[in-house]
């Protein structure tokens, strides 16, 4: 390995200038001091345990097959199911159940090994003897600051953390460095991604909505039954969301995603003032502030206040006559809010009556529904002041041909400090797109002058990720149709050339992916809609078949790492839509964001294949509007490094 280039000249001299002299060692070469570098770490050299490297205070190196490597950042994982792999020259290495082993066909979980597989050692691939479960223990990991991310233990070649892992080491780092007691909160964007977490690190106290736990006796999901109990004075003695929620408001480390921490935020503040974590960090979050927007977002039609079951024949002329966000706010306070309140009331007096408990259960949802909106439209009406400002007033028919009226803030930024950040002592972003630092730090409303900002190069080998500009046409809204046709034969003859591989059409909305379905008739493409979007993800994942998932809406915290996905194709730029009112308020005010919302979702999408640097995926961009993106500067080096563009003739 090559110290100069891996630690630079001025960190080995300042390093072995203790012990040797240090005006003889400047006079060497590069080589030289490397080689001399070499043989000192290797005489030097000693053999501990992790439980002791884990607790050293000083800057280290470990041994790796690419030679001593510097370590970033260590980790405590507790309480995690544990193995000890046995090879059969009596070799062993005991770790977590997901900790990684080098092995003949790859990186495998230290749980999945077989007696067939061979590991990588300092001498070379040894069979493996056994694993067999061991007690739950605490476990040590550690962070390689080199493109292989691989270290030694015991002569077994392992594999370290990835940003999921960063977040865990940030959060132990903090309670050890900064604040022993504190609580750290991780939120994700997705439920997807917290589940990917979870599989990691068990021992974070994960909470996701009522409905996605189980309750038992009334064989219901759990928000369903407490409504239900609700309704009947009855109490489950033991309540899976219920314990999963005092795990969370309790734990050292909780885990949750952006809808979840909203809603908490704005319907249960005094349980997160309960948590009262002190650091939060946020993944994924060029995402949080656009989640956060839409869920303030109001629509009022015909169709929404019938699901309210508040809807009455005159509110149609109310609506049609509705001419600006103040005389709708007015609407909204004085005549719709107390509706609520009543019908709220009525529901929940009603359900106590009723025997039928599916019927009980509808009744009791509705009401759940109408207090939840409240709360919702008071917080639109008492912004008075942001009107002119911060809110859109969008007028226009739905699909039944009614009056629709959308209400919704241009930006995030106003809300987001009082309702997280001043919350918590710090808070982290993280995210593989965040790409403009002032632009970013306006959009989730921090000061540019009180936050650190870091931007890492991308580690992954661009030769392993190549991206394939086809050039034939623009999937904008007036060619979508005669490009689209021309790009038929070319989807198909991807699918033909990767028969063998599972992966990924991106196509940017519902009518491009209903148009791949209608006009190429492939077995293996999973489609979805907006209800079946996890359940299409777990099928491809689960599937004995070089399944391809066809989506709109797979771009963000999605893991189809290795052989989940090696190829994908972008069938269409994901510009915003300019339709929408609120967009167009959005460029008044930030220009520059148009291009770096369509860059961010385009390298998210990107990033949906290539998850670890022994991983690879060819990209296909088949949409000649990507020439507007390549104009602009901010698009990385690490993905114009990966860039192949190819002109075809149109037919």
């Amino acid at each position: 390995m090559n110290y100069i280039e891996e630690l630079s000249r001025a960190v080995i001299l300042n390093d072995l200038k203790h012990h040797y002299d240090i005006e003889k060692l400047s006079q060497l070469s590069d080589f030289e001091l490397n080689d001399f570098f070499n043989h000192h770490v290797i005489f030097n050299s000693e053999e501990i345990t992790m439980k002791e490297f884990y607790e050293l205070d000083t800057e280290l190196l470990i041994e790796s097959l690419d030679g001593y490597v510097r370590v970033g950042e260590k980790i405590k994982k507790t309480n995690l199911e544990c193995y000890t792999l046995t090879l059969v020259d009596s070799r062993k290495l005991s770790g977590s159940f997901n900790h990684l082993i080098e092995t003949n066909r790859g990186w495998v979980k230290l749980k999945e090994l077989t007696n067939n597989d061979y590991v990588l050692t300092v001498d070379g691939f040894i069979k493996v003897k056994n694993t067999r479960q061991i007690k739950t223990q605490d476990v040590y990991d550690l962070e390689c600051l080199h493109p292989n991310h691989r270290y030694l233990s015991n002569g077994i070649s392992n594999h370290n953390t990835g940003k999921s892992y960063a977040a865990i080491m940030i959060a132990d780092w903090y309670r050890k460095e900064i604040n022993k007691k504190a609580r750290v909160d991780i939120v994700t964007n997705t439920k997807l991604l917290q589940d990917q977490y979870i599989r990691d690190f068990s021992f974070a106290a994960n909470l996701k909505g009522k409905n996605n736990y189980w309750c038992k006796r009334q064989n219901m999901g759990c928000g369903d039954a407490q409504i239900l109990n609700k309704a009947t004075d009855k109490k489950c003695e033991s309540c899976a969301h219920k314990i999963a929620q005092s795990h969370f408001i309790r734990s050292p480390l909780s885990l949750t995603n952006f809808h979840l921490i909203t809603s908490y935020s704005m319907y249960s503040p005094d349980l997160m003032a309960e948590r009262n974590s002190k650091l939060l960090i946020v993944d994924e979050a060029h995402a949080f502030e656009e989640t956060f927007c839409d869920f303030i977002t109001s629509a009022f039609s015909e169709r929404s206040l019938k699901l309210l079951d508040i809807w009455q024949a005159w509110m149609e002329r109310d609506l049609d006559n509705m001419s600006s966000i103040y005389e709708l706010s007015d609407w909204v306070k004085d005549v719709i809010v107390p509706i609520l309140a009543t019908r709220a009331e009525d529901l929940l007096s009603e359900a106590k009556e009723m025997r039928n408990r599916a019927k009980k259960l509808d009744l009791i949802k509705k009401a759940d529904h109408a207090d939840k909106s409240m709360c919702k439209y008071n917080r639109f009406v008492k912004d008075r002041t942001n009107y002119e400002t911060n809110w859109t007033f969008e007028k226009d028919l739905d699909q039944s041909g009614k009056t629709r009226i959308l209400v919704e803030p241009i930006w995030g930024n106003l809300y987001l400090p009082e309702m997280f950040w001043d919350k918590y002592d710090h808070i982290i972003f993280m995210s593989g797109t965040l790409l403009d630092r002032p632009l970013f730090s306006f959009i989730m409303g921090v000061e540019e002058e009180e936050s650190a900002y870091l931007a890492m190069p991308c580690p992954f080998l661009a030769e392993k990720r190549p991206v394939i500009y086809l050039k034939f046409g623009k999937m904008s809204y007036y060619n979508k149709k005669e490009t689209f046709a021309r790009a038929v034969p070319i989807i198909e003859r991807i699918l033909e050339k990767n028969s063998k591989h599972k992966g990924i059409i991106h196509t940017a909305n519902y009518e491009f992916s209903n148009w791949i379905k209608s006009s190429i008739k492939d077995r293996r493409l999973i489609f979805h809609d907006s209800a079946t979007r996890e359940k299409s993800l777990t099928d491809h994942l689960t599937s004995t078949l070089e399944t391809v998932l066809v989506s709109p809406s797979m771009i963000n915290g999605v893991d189809l790492k290795d052989d989940f996905s090696r190829f994908q194709v972008i069938l269409k730029v994901p510009f915003p839509n300019l339709v929408s009112t609120k967009i167009k308020k959005r460029l008044e005010s930030r220009p520059d964001w148009y291009n770096w919302k369509t860059l961010v979702d385009l390298l998210q999408s990107y990033g949906r294949s290539i998850r670890n640097d022994e991983d690879w995926a060819e990209t296909y961009i088949l949409d000649e509007c990507f020439d507007q993106i390549l104009n602009n500067k901010g698009v990385p080096k690490y993905f114009l490094e990966a860039l192949k563009i190819k002109k075809l003739a149109a037919k």
